[in-house]
């Protein structure tokens, strides 16, 4: 039986502490559930964290505001690409107004089926608000920016990665991880995380044999991971 229970928390590397700080809380409604330290580095630089109110897994994004150390990435194919959280079906339109309104360009699309909200965090790092009908997690309400339970995002969907080889990483899904693929399609390839109440946690994995190599340091403007739940320290 499989060891992983979807999504643990995503992470990536920003820009600015204020504005990362006011683009999850204020503009998207999360909380803010904790701040520490990275200590990778020549210098310390905040890690902060973004989610429910209790901090559950599966729900928490958390970011490295890289402005004080001053070293950006460059985003490009095999690497990860795209924060996606999980709404519910039907908030959509909701979103692409409300993220218009603050000055936040946003769009509505459509992959693998499912209505989805573009839109970049203001470093430069797409992300997306994915309308899935499996997901049954109770939406994060915030009263004090005016989201509710209609519209609020539920948690982390998953995250599309731009690849280079799609065979390698089909591979590496499904042997190496214990993931299902769901679909094969010209969009690419979607693999569902395991989960207890079904396919809520997704990988989503998009072919771009065109798009140059993008950086793998530690560095602004990047995702720097996506953490699987394993539950506990034995798995």
């Amino acid at each position: 039986m499989s060891q992983i229970s979807g999504y643990h928390h995503l992470t990536l590397s920003t820009d600015g502490a204020q504005e990362d700080f006011d683009f999850y809380t204020k503009a998207l409604g999360l909380h803010s559930v904790k701040r520490t330290v990275l200590f990778d580095g020549v210098l310390p630089v905040y890690h902060l964290y973004y989610g429910g109110k209790n901090g559950d897994a599966s729900t928490i994004i958390t970011t490295f505001p890289f402005r004080k150390p001053g070293i950006y990435g460059r985003r490009g194919s095999n690497q990860s690409k795209i924060v996606q959280q999980a709404i519910p079906v039907g908030a959509a339109d909701f979103w692409v107004n409300r993220l218009n309104e603050r000055g936040i360009k946003a769009e509505k699309t459509s992959r693998f089926g499912l209505d989805r909200v573009m839109f970049a965090h203001p470093c430069g790092i797409p992300h997306e608000l994915v309308e899935n009908p499996g997901d049954t997690r109770s939406p994060i309400t915030n009263d004090a920016q005016g989201i509710g339970d209609a519209h609020g995002i539920r948690g982390i969907y998953g995250a599309a990665v731009s690849v280079l080889d799609r065979t390698a990483m089909d591979d590496f899904l499904t042997i190496a991880l214990p993931l299902r693929k769901e679909a094969d399609t010209d969009e690419g390839l979607l693999f569902s995380v395991p989960n207890g109440d079904g396919p809520r946690a997704m990988v989503e994995v998009l072919h771009e044999p065109g798009v140059p190599q993008g950086t793998w340091t530690l560095a602004g403007g990047t995702i720097h991971h996506l953490a699987l739940n394993t539950g506990n320290e034995e798995n």
